[in-house]
């Protein structure tokens, strides 16, 4: 009854914070993620980016926000229709998570910041969730009191700002999907329930491209009961010499053929798209391509100098299994780099978060380990810049109402500035 009551006060008292001072809910909830009161209160804070995020032309966001908006005046037979048509090629959305939500939120309200706000509420309780989850997996398993856990949050933080933090608005289902595929995948390991696995299929409803990765989480979690790495090898070396002939076929698969996804996969691997992302990668500042590419590259090292070196190191079923699910990763993200082209290869965001919770394992098994404690290191300019970059992009489509403002003030002020033009 003592923790109940507990609880039931820190809610409230962030929930205090959170209509006097949305941005101060962080200072107090920041260091005990793990526990359900902060991320309910860490979730209400992304409520807060997401309802006063400035919806500019031309993003995913603003897309959403039209489509939000048409459905004010659909029936509840028009979103049917809809439904049923998801996956076929005439569909203008192939999800059914967003359709549905969308719908849905709309026979509730047409504030359109406040369905912003819901969108973004759910990314970040998902997000929290597949850091808590990690926590305690970490916890459960003799997490050890000698490994500097400085590293540990470093990790964390590098999976939480995969995304930008306004991508729980501005974009909802790339990001969204990300994050609840390694939320249940954790679910998984940490308890072992096959109930779990139909779970992790469901992050294809919320992004069509999740297909092929919840495929080769399956045949992953198969390859991942050889405990011989050169056979493992072996496998993934003869996978990866076949993927120019794997890439070709991409968008010949007989079951998307005639399909909302074959469409979606067609428009990203046409040439004129490629080229056009290429060259716009090609034109960006040095900071752009190495925030773009140099989480990648990292994770490339780390793999291979793991496959090289594994014997030097005390390794858990965990951490065998996220090497393995990491290389799949890799090996999928290098055949879409062959067809859609690196500069528009989102696949590169699950190798980082696959490899960073590889790396978080390893680093718990080998708290002594000098040469992980070198890659660690060397990382830092990584971390520094991927930081800066996402806070870049934050202040492009936030106000100054996301940091000092609340919910009464944002009503009574214009929130249509972003903080990067007071810099210009």
């Amino acid at each position: 009854m003592v923790g109940a009551d507990n609880s039931r006060i820190k809610d409230f008292f962030n929930l205090t914070l959170f209509f006097i001072w949305p941005l101060s809910i962080l200072f107090f909830n920041l260091k005990k993620f793990y526990t359900k009161s902060s991320r309910f209160a860490l979730s209400l804070f992304g409520f807060f980016i997401g309802y006063t995020m400035i919806n500019k032309g031309g993003t995913d966001g603003s897309r959403i926000g039209r489509r939000f908006i048409d459905n004010l005046d659909y029936s509840i037979n028009d979103f049917s229709d809809n439904i049923l048509s998801t996956y076929i090629s005439e569909a203008s959305n192939p999800d059914f998570y967003l359709s549905s939500l969308t719908f849905l939120l709309s026979r509730i309200t047409s504030n359109l910041n406040l369905f912003f706000g819901i969108l973004s509420f759910i990314y970040f309780f998902v997000a929290i969730s597949l850091l808590r989850e990690l926590y305690f997996l970490l916890i459960d398993y003799k997490f050890s009191r000698s490994i500097n856990k400085f590293y540990i949050y470093i990790m964390f933080i590098n999976i939480l700002i995969a995304f930008p933090l306004s991508g729980g608005a501005n974009a909802v289902r790339f990001p969204l999907a990300t994050f609840y595929f390694f939320l249940t995948v954790l679910l998984y390991t940490r308890n072992g329930k096959n109930i779990f696995l139909l779970y992790i299929a469901l992050s294809f409803l919320i992004h069509w491209s999740f297909l092929p990765v919840v495929i080769l989480f399956y045949i992953s979690l198969y390859i991942s009961k050889f405990r011989n790495i050169s056979y493992v090898l072996f496998i993934f070396t003869g996978l990866f010499l076949v993927n120019n002939f794997v890439s070709q076929g991409l968008v010949d698969l007989p079951f998307i053929e005639d399909s909302a996804i074959e469409k979606r996969v067609e428009i990203y691997t046409t040439e004129s798209y490629v080229e056009d992302r290429a060259e716009h990668l090609e034109n960006s500042n040095w900071n752009v391509k190495y925030y773009k590419l140099g989480p990648h590259y990292f994770c490339l090292f780390l793999l291979g100098y793991y496959s090289v070196f594994s014997k030097r190191f005390i390794v858990s079923r965990f951490t065998n299994y996220f090497f393995i699910l990491s290389l799949s990763l890799g090996l999928f993200a290098t055949i879409v780099g062959n067809e859609a082209g690196l500069a528009n290869n989102r696949f590169i965001k699950l190798l980082m978060i696959s490899t960073f919770i590889f790396f978080v394992f390893l680093l718990k098994d080998n708290s002594k380990s000098k040469g992980l404690s070198y890659i660690f290191l060397s990382y830092t300019p990584i971390f520094i810049l991927q930081c800066y970059m996402i806070l870049r992009t934050d202040i492009e489509v936030l106000s100054l109402s996301t940091y000092f403002g609340n919910l009464l003030t944002v009503g009574f002020s214009e929130n249509t500035i972003p903080i990067i033009d007071l810099f210009k």
